[in-house]
């Protein structure tokens, strides 16, 4: 998904719309909660400087629900679409191969995402910015959504 054209611009519509006026608190989901949405989760997340063990810890709570009836029904509708829709059936028919052997996608998944991120990237921060995010955008969901420590609190005020 990193990679598509369109899943690019819809992550950046994501972050975008998060950081909008009167955006918070937000509810994003999918059918099983785990592609797209755990990579927007992930995005959204490392951007802001969560920790990637907390941030594939998030990722596996997604096992819990996994639901194979209603995947595979997904997979076909995304097929039937064929081009870029084919290919991510592909990707996804992998991911029912590691459910069908007891393996759901959890935090070895993520962290093995996140490990790609920072090889090719740098960071989910860089990921993001590179697909258009702005650091404006990125400053306001850090207000909005990190707790500070009263160190931090205390610095951010004399940088005011």
């Amino acid at each position: 998904y990193m990679h598509h054209p369109s899943a690019r611009a819809q992550l950046k519509a994501g972050i975008d719309a998060l950081a909008g006026e009167s955006s918070l608190p937000a509810v994003f989901h999918c059918s099983q909660g785990k592609d797209r949405t755990g990579m927007f989760a992930a995005i959204v997340l490392g951007s802001l400087g969560v920790l990637e063990s907390d941030i594939a810890a998030d990722f596996a709570l997604s096992a819990r629900y996994y639901d194979p009836e209603n995947f595979r029904d997904l997979l076909a509708a995304v097929a039937a679409q064929g081009g870029e829709g084919a290919e991510l059936a592909k990707r996804g028919a992998r991911i029912m191969a590691m459910q069908a052997a007891g393996d759901p996608p959890g935090a070895e998944a993520m962290l093995t995402l996140l490990e790609g991120v920072r090889a090719e990237y740098g960071s989910m921060r860089d990921y993001a910015l590179g697909i258009g995010v702005d650091e404006e955008c990125l400053a306001t969901l850090e207000e909005a959504l990190l707790e500070r420590d009263a160190a931090e609190e205390d610095a951010a005020r004399r940088n005011r």
